[in-house]
This record gives C-alpha cells, sequence and structure tokens, in this order.
C-alpha cells in the first residue's frame, strides 16, 4: 500500500483538474498513472499534509502522525511536489517523490507522467539503487553528484562533486571543483555540473554501465523527461546529459539528501578552498 502525502489544493490545483473530497485526492493522471503501474486508486491512502491560513502553511500534526504511523505499518510514504518532499525530508520520513499531478507534464503528456509514476513506484522497489541491487541489473560504476552555490544563490561559488564507488560500496574515487562566481552562477547549474563531470569522467575511463544518483529533483526529472526546462541556459546541459547517459548505457536516479552526505561535503569543502584561493589572489 502507497500513502500519497500532498497538499491543501490551489486555483491551478482546480484548474488543472486536482481536487480534494473527504480527505481522499481525487486527480485524473495520477489515477490513470496507478492503473497504468497495476495499482488500484482506491486501494492507497491520501493525506493532506498542510494547513493554510493566508499564506502561510504549517503542518497538520494528526495528519503527520497517521503518516509515521502507516509507515511504522509497512506503508510505502509518497510526496506529491517539492513542498510536501522537502517538509517530509525535514521532519526525517522516509519517502518516494512523484511530480505533482497537477504540474502542467502530468496532463499534457499522461503517457510520460505514467511512466515517472512507474519508475518511481518501482513494483515495491526502492526509489534508488542499493549497491547490492545495482549488482543485480548490471552497474558497474556508482556515482553520487552534489551541487551548491555559496553563500548566496544566484550569484555565489558555484561549486560541484561526486563520489565514485563499485557495486560492492568500496570507493573507487572522487572529485570536485568550483566553476566560479557571480552573474550565471547558480545552485542549478552547480547541481548539473556535478553530473556531467561524472558522467565525461566516466566515458573517458570507460566505465559502463554506470548509475548516477543526485538529491536534485530538478535535475533527475529534466534529465529524465519528467519537466520541462523553462530556463535556456540549463538547455545545453540536459541535452549532454542524456547523450552521455545513452553513450554510457546509464541512469539517472533522486536520492535523499541525507544519503548524500559525502558528496555535499565535499561541494562545501570546494567552496572553502575557492574563498582562501581568491583571500590568497587578493593578498599578493
Amino acid at each position: 500500500m502507497f500513502v500519497f502525502v500532498g497538499e491543501r489544493r490551489s486555483p491551478k490545483a482546480r484548474r488543472m483538474r486536482v481536487t480534494w473530497r473527504d480527505g481522499r485526492l481525487a486527480a485524473k493522471p495520477l489515477f490513470e498513472a496507478l492503473r497504468a503501474a497495476g495499482y488500484d486508486p482506491h486501494a492507497q491512502v491520501y493525506v493532506n499534509l498542510f494547513a493554510e491560513r493566508g499564506r502561510t502553511r504549517r503542518v497538520i500534526r494528526q495528519a503527520l502522525r497517521r503518516i509515521t504511523q502507516l509507515a511504522a505499518a509497512g506503508a510505502q510514504i509518497v510526496g506529491l511536489g517539492q513542498a510536501v518532499c522537502h517538509t517530509l525530508t525535514r521532519l526525517g520520513v522516509a519517502h518516494r517523490q512523484l511530480v505533482h499531478p497537477a504540474a502542467r507534464g502530468a496532463i499534457r503528456r499522461q503517457e510520460r507522467y505514467c511512466q515517472h509514476v512507474c519508475q518511481v513506484l518501482g513494483q515495491g522497489h526502492e526509489p534508488y539503487h542499493s549497491a547490492k541491487e545495482s549488482v543485480m541489473t548490471g552497474v558497474r560504476l556508482i556515482f553520487d553528484c552534489d551541487g551548491a552555490c555559496l553563500p548566496v544563490n544566484p550569484g555565489g561559488w558555484a561549486t560541484w562533486a561526486w563520489v565514485a564507488v563499485d557495486p560492492d560500496g568500496h570507493d573507487i574515487t572522487s572529485a570536485s571543483g568550483c566553476l566560479g562566481h557571480g552573474p550565471g552562477q547558480t545552485n542549478n547549474v552547480a547541481e548539473y555540473a556535478a553530473v556531467l563531470q561524472a558522467l565525461r569522467w566516466a566515458k573517458h575511463q570507460g566505465r559502463g554501465p554506470v548509475l548516477v544518483r543526485t538529491d536534485s529533483q530538478l535535475v533527475v526529472h529534466q534529465v529524465n523527461g519528467a519537466w520541462r526546462i523553462k530556463a535556456t541556459p540549463l538547455l545545453p546541459l540536459v541535452q549532454e546529459a542524456r547523450a552521455l547517459l545513452v553513450d554510457l548505457g546509464g541512469r539517472l536516479e533522486w536520492i535523499p539528501r541525507e544519503a548524500n552526505t559525502r558528496a555535499d561535503a565535499l561541494t562545501y569543502q570546494a567552496y572553502l578552498a575557492a574563498l582562501r584561493s581568491q583571500s590568497g589572489t587578493s593578498a599578493h
């Protein structure tokens, strides 16, 4: 059983045919995708996480208590949309992430949204692969990637990092770097840089198939085609990532931020190194 955690409906959600009825989510795109994946929509549980007062949101304690009880009983928690997933992560609730069924891509590209739902739900598998699972799927190398723009986004120092391990979890190597700072540098650009640097290294080494993991929902959903690319500067990054994944026989998956701590630490170290380098240049 899955527990789909959403938020209170908005005018946009109503326009996109997403409504709440007696605490249950009646979302046509999601229901059709669940049926396509072989699940009965009416056999699942739907919970509203937020109560809204004006423009402020607060977590409904009773809803959170219900979610944790269902998770303890073996139910799989699925967050709908970024706001819900960020809150679940902050609260320490393990979950999978789905694009919200009110997103335009879910409505206009129903077939692709069905594929996205099937991939995330995975007939009971975890949303990202452990080392043991990667052996079974033929993966030779696993990359955990992260990017950041510090201390401000946009316009800060854009840094990237990746950590490579073999399917048994043994360290292979790692790398990190800084793209620069100022106009044009953003967190999203840094996240893409981390993925691309890992893929380029793998191609240069002739190491494939590969599994690339990142905690950036935007990178995963754009490269996999679930989200539209609204920022034109990101388009060539998406295209290169897709091409490299095809060349390497690889795939790109999302992981929770708490499972990506090593790459995250390396991005911060790259930021500190960039600051030290700037200080040394200024001193001369």
